[in-house]
């Protein structure tokens, strides 16, 4: 793109330079001129001069008309008159000729200096040439951190990227996390839609969506990463970062209840040498509190009463021979839409189908994650390997659909599922 650059301005200066110099270097054809050319038209004037004298003698021709074609003929006869030597001025012109090319030639590099982009364009030359090493070192993570000029430069090079070759889903992505880092929240949040447009499953491009819209910090952009965590979580349920998010957004909006099971199940995952786990763990703790105080004033009159579903559990014919002996059973409902963490569990070491296991809100894992705070839920009945709820390959699975947890108190569910 330079190389054109510089061929179409170099056409501009010699085109322009035809222009000038030109006329100073044309050549003029010679005059030429017979010797007695002028005195044949000297002899002619005198001959007419007699004629008009003989005019007046005669009476033909009064004074004054003859002293109107005296001064006519006078005009005429220098019209007539050829030049007797041709000047040359061939080495005068071939100055003028030079002086005017550099005039021009100095005029057009200072007023391009003055009003061009040639730094931009270098720039810009320099941002695609650069463009394969910045974006290494920004994906992989080599060498030294980008810094904010090469940010700037790699951005750049994305952009022309995407604007010479088309639409690239991971060149999309990663401008949206240079701009975002930029502290370009709108190109940022234009660039994660143009990724999700191409992919709307792109777990990377939701969890960075939701990320500027959080920092943006306005209700609206609150719940608009409020639906893309969900949709995270809907497609990863373990997703750490949507987690995090989660628990962020349920923090800000004051939703305690979600807040905490999101961290504390953050928590359950990480390694107490984590270096943010201390951390995490006083957010955990301060949540609980806020939950105890927000139950104790929302606290029903009598323990008997709550949201609760009997659940009739039978195992398809087809994995009657892959039941596991010694296989632990596991009962739990989630909310259809929300956090992926169970509303109510009951656990039995000791079973036989068919069996009913009624679930109620004294069955919650986590304070405030009950059906209280979920209207709509579905039930899981899985048969572990071992004691642990974690899922395993080789164990056994049913659920039902979502249902109104407070129209429906009796639900039918079969294991039909071999994981």
């Amino acid at each position: 793109m330079i190389t054109s650059f510089y061929i179409y301005a170099a056409a501009l200066i010699v085109f322009g330079l035809l222009f000038v110099v030109f006329p100073f270097i044309r050549k003029e054809k010679a005059v030429k001129t017979s010797p007695n050319a002028n005195a044949l038209r000297i002899s002619d004037y005198e001959s007419r001069l007699d004629e008009l004298k003989q005019e007046v003698d005669t009476g033909k021709l009064s004074d004054d008309a003859y002293n109107t074609a005296v001064i006519e003929q006078k005009q005429a006869l220098l019209q007539e008159l050829a030049p007797e030597q041709q000047l040359s001025q061939r080495g005068n012109r071939s100055v003028i000729a030079l002086t005017a090319s550099m005039f021009t030639l100095t005029f057009c590099a200072v007023f391009y200096l003055m009003t061009g982009s040639f730094n931009l364009l270098t720039q810009w030359q320099q941002a695609k040439d650069n463009l394969p090493e910045l974006g290494k070192r920004a994906v992989l993570q080599q060498g030294e951190p980008l810094s904010n000029n090469e940010m700037q430069q790699l951005a750049l090079g994305l952009r022309t990227k995407l604007a010479e070759q088309g639409d690239d889903e991971m060149a999309w992505l990663l401008l949206g996390r240079i701009m975002l880092m930029l502290n370009d929240f709108e190109a940022a949040n234009m660039s994660f839609d143009k990724a999700l447009a191409m992919n709307p499953n792109s777990v990377n491009a939701l969890v960075s969506k939701a990320q500027v819209l959080m920092l943006e910090g306005s209700e609206s952009s609150m719940n608009q990463a409020a639906k893309a965590v969900s949709q995270v979580l809907k497609l990863e349920p373990s997703n750490t970062d949507a987690l995090s998010m989660l628990a962020l957004i349920a923090y800000e909006r004051g939703d305690w209840q979600q807040s905490l099971a999101a961290f504390e199940l953050i928590l359950g995952r990480m390694s107490t040498t984590n270096p943010s786990y201390a951390m995490l763990s006083a957010r955990v703790e301060e949540l609980k509190a806020k939950v105890a105080e927000q139950s104790n004033t929302s606290k029903q009159n009598s323990l008997g009463q709550g949201r609760s579903v009997a659940v009739n559990i039978t195992l398809s014919d087809e994995l009657k021979d892959k039941l596991p002996r010694n296989g632990v059973l596991f009962v739990f409902a989630k909310a259809e839409s929300g956090p992926p963490m169970p509303l109510a569990v009951v656990k039995k070491s000791q079973w036989q189908l068919p069996l009913q296991v009624t679930l109620s809100e004294s069955d919650a894992m986590v304070a405030g994650m009950s059906f209280a705070e979920f209207k709509r839920v579905k039930v899981v009945a899985r048969v572990s390997n071992d004691d642990k709820v974690d899922t395993q390959a080789g164990e056994l699975e049913g659920q039902t659909k979502g249902f109104d947890i407070e129209q429906v108190n009796q639900v039918e569910l079969t294991i039909d599922t071999l994981l």
